[in-house]
C-alpha cells in the first residue's frame, strides 16, 4: 500500500492512524518516547535501506503533527478516545468467542458485536451475497483486520450496511459492492452513494456518489449521530442530497 492511500492529506487521526498502520499504537505516546519510534520506523522504511520513499516521507509528516505529544482527545465526531474504548472492548470480547468457534473463518467475524458469528456460506459468488462481499474485501485488502462498514444511501434514506475487514485501498471495491447489493441484492432500491465507516477512528468517507468513485481521494465527512449510524443524524440525512448535488458541478 502506497502512503498516499494510507495519509491522503494529513490529519492528526491520519497521524494515528498511519502509525498503528505501521504496528505502533501511539495515542497518548510522550513526546520522547514518539521521537524514538520515528527514528526506529524511518531507520526500517527509509529508500537507502530497501524502504520505500512515500512511507518514510509520510512517517516524517505524521510526527511532525504529534511530535509535541498526542492528546487523549481527537476530536472526531463521537469523541475518538470513547469509541476506540467501545471497539477495543469488542474485540476483546470476539477474541474470547472465536475460541469457542475456531470453525469459523476470520472473515465471518467482521461486525460481530460480541454474540455468535453469523452463517460462513457463500450461495452467490457475486456482490448480491453478504457473504461473498465479506471474504472478497478481507481477501482483497491483503486479509486486513481492520473493520470497516460499508454504508448505502438511495437519495433519501442510508438503506444498505455491511460490515468488512478492509482497507483504503479497496474503497473502490466496496463501492461497487455496495452498488450491487443494494441495486440487485434481495432488496432492491437506488444506490445513489456509498460511505465507508473505519470503526477504530470514528472516520466516515464518501467513496461514491451519483456514478463516481472517489476511493483513491475519498471525501470525509462529519455526522452528529448518538453513535456509528450517520443515518441517526437527520440534519445530516437532510442536507446530504445537497452536498451530493454540489460534488456533480
Amino acid at each position: 500500500m502506497r502512503a498516499t492511500e494510507i495519509l491522503p492529506d494529513v490529519t492528526v487521526i491520519d497521524a494515528i492512524l498511519l502509525f498503528r498502520r505501521l504496528g505502533v499504537d501511539v495515542t497518548g505516546m510522550a513526546s520522547d518516547t514518539l521521537r524514538e519510534t520515528r527514528r526506529q520506523l524511518i531507520h526500517r522504511h527509509h529508500p537507502d535501506r530497501g524502504g520505500n520513499l512515500d512511507i518514510a516521507q509520510s512517517i516524517n509528516a505524521a510526527y511532525d503533527l504529534l511530535k509535541e505529544g498526542v492528546p487523549k482527545y481527537r476530536g472526531s465526531t463521537f469523541g475518538f478516545d470513547s469509541f476506540r474504548r467501545a471497539h477495543q472492548r469488542r474485540r476483546e470480547q470476539v477474541v474470547a468467542l472465536k475460541l469457542c468457534y475456531p470453525e469459523h473463518p476470520e472473515w465471518v467475524w467482521a461486525g460481530c458485536s460480541g454474540d455468535m458469528p453469523g452463517r460462513a456460506e457463500i450461495y452467490a459468488q457475486d456482490f448480491t451475497d453478504i457473504n461473498f462481499i465479506k471474504k472478497s474485501m478481507w481477501e482483497l485488502s491483503g486479509h486486513s483486520e481492520f473493520e470497516y462498514t460499508i454504508w448505502g444511501f438511495d437519495g433519501g434514506l442510508f438503506r444498505g450496511r455491511v460490515a468488512v475487514f478492509g482497507s483504503p485501498k479497496v474503497f473502490n471495491y466496496m463501492a461497487d459492492a455496495m452498488v450491487t447489493w443494494q441495486t440487485k441484492g434481495s432488496n432492491r432500491c437506488e444506490c445513489r452513494a456509498v460511505f465507508a465507516h473505519e470503526q477504530e477512528s470514528g472516520d466516515l468517507c464518501l467513496i461514491y456518489a451519483d456514478g463516481k468513485h472517489y476511493g483513491d481521494s475519498p471525501v470525509k465527512m462529519k455526522h452528529y449521530s448518538f453513535n456509528a449510524n450517520p443515518g441517526h443524524d437527520r440534519e445530516f440525512v437532510r442536507d446530504l442530497p445537497d452536498l451530493l448535488n454540489s460534488l456533480k458541478q
